[in-house]
């Protein structure tokens, strides 16, 4: 029986866009119940996918890996729900379809995304496109069917430049709000000036509910961007807020991979009042630049 497909829809006169929707059919499975996490608790992945337009990325050449890789990893971390950045809007449909099929339940796949800015109406801009007919370029969100208030938010960003955005949900069934944001980097900040204030901002989004927020920030923790992150929340790596700004490197520096060269950019954040455990892979990633990272979060 067909289902309504979603999408985001920038508003025209405000930074802040609900989502609009269009059709796609419904994916029937009978394949096993995927891996879950501890009783009680719900996991959620991070991942740059790399499969913009970097040439040298392996999902550039590798268009069709893209969502059995993103599936087969998300079943080996017990991923509940994902946040991705550098992904294509042509990759929703087949990638909603694909977890639907193996996990035997119904899926929300959106994408937010990332614009040229050019004045100050997200509506206006242009969006940033991807090679090969792949549609617009940005960030998206895997949530359980009938996830609610869905929303993006434009980040100040240079003119002229990449308009940086982030999106946010919330999953009704575990009363947890889920956002995504991807932040400039050296080549279009190069003072930091933007970040400073795209982080702020990002956290004016995300709000004051039980969250869990993060992406590529393109910020290392010991960075004074980040602070306003780590003073109010507690990070995938810290047993606390009190804890270091530890963490494995997410970004890999030398090709080939190397996870002995990485640095931390990467980041899922939460609110300190439960539990939590962090998770990464333990071999090397070659499917993208960054490594992903997943934390299980023990529910009230």
């Amino acid at each position: 029986m067909p289902r309504r497909r979603r999408g985001f829809r920038a508003a025209a006169a405000v930074l802040t866009a609900l989502v609009t929707f269009s059709t796609l059919a419904s994916v029937s499975s009978s394949s096993a119940a995927p891996e879950q996490g501890p009783p009680g608790s719900v996991t959620v992945l991070s991942w740059n996918l790399c499969a913009g337009n970097n040439a040298a990325c392996h999902f550039y050449t590798h268009r069709g890996a893209l969502t059995g890789t993103v599936r087969a990893r998300m079943r080996a971390s017990g991923a509940q729900a994902a946040i991705f950045q550098e992904v294509c809007r042509s990759v929703v449909g087949p990638l909603e379809e694909e977890l639907e099929q193996h996990y035997g339940r119904g899926w929300d796949v959106r994408f937010a995304p990332i614009k040229f800015k050019r004045g100050d109406d997200p509506a206006a801009a242009p969006a940033v496109r991807c090679d090969h007919g792949r549609g617009d370029y940005g960030i998206a969100l895997a949530l359980p069917e009938g996830s609610t208030q869905w929303s993006v938010r434009y980040l100040p960003s240079p003119e002229g430049e990449e308009w940086r955005v982030a999106a946010c949900a919330t999953v009704p069934a575990w009363r947890l709000r889920v956002c995504n944001a991807h932040l400039s980097y050296d080549g279009d900040d190069p003072t930091y000036a933007f970040r400073r204030q795209q982080l702020p901002e990002y956290l004016a989004h995300v709000g004051t509910e039980r969250v869990v927020f993060g992406g590529d920030l393109n910020l290392r923790p010991d960075s004074p961007e980040i602070a306003p992150a780590y003073g109010s929340f507690v990070e995938c790596a810290q047993a606390d807020r009190a804890a270091p700004r530890t963490g494995q490197g997410t970004r890999y520096m030398s090709e080939p991979p190397d996870d002995a060269r990485t640095v931390k950019i990467d980041y899922l954040f939460t609110d300190a009042s439960g539990g939590h455990e962090c998770g990464s892979p333990e071999r090397v990633v070659t499917a993208s630049d960054h490594r992903p990272l997943w934390m299980t979060m023990r529910l009230p």
